[in-house]
């Protein structure tokens, strides 16, 4: 008799304790959803910023003026 006891009392102990992991799952992917996120922004932002100076630059080339306004053309 004591064993059903001790069957329902881990029956009802494993039924109730399945949700913490859930949870944890839950905020680890969110941490690591985060992580990657901002990784794409700061790659994406770095990207944007070589672009415009390799236009700027290439502008500067075709016109043929330096960074200053100085002629590159001797």
């Amino acid at each position: 008799m004591r064993s059903i006891y001790i069957l329902f009392i881990l029956l009802f102990l494993y039924a109730c304790g399945g949700g913490g992991s859930d949870a944890v799952n839950s905020a680890l992917t969110d941490v690591a959803t985060k992580q990657v996120e901002e990784v794409a922004t700061a790659a994406t932002n770095q990207y944007a910023t070589d672009v415009l100076a390799k236009t700027e630059a290439e502008k500067l080339i075709r016109f043929g003026t330096g960074k200053f306004g100085q002629s590159t053309f001797q």
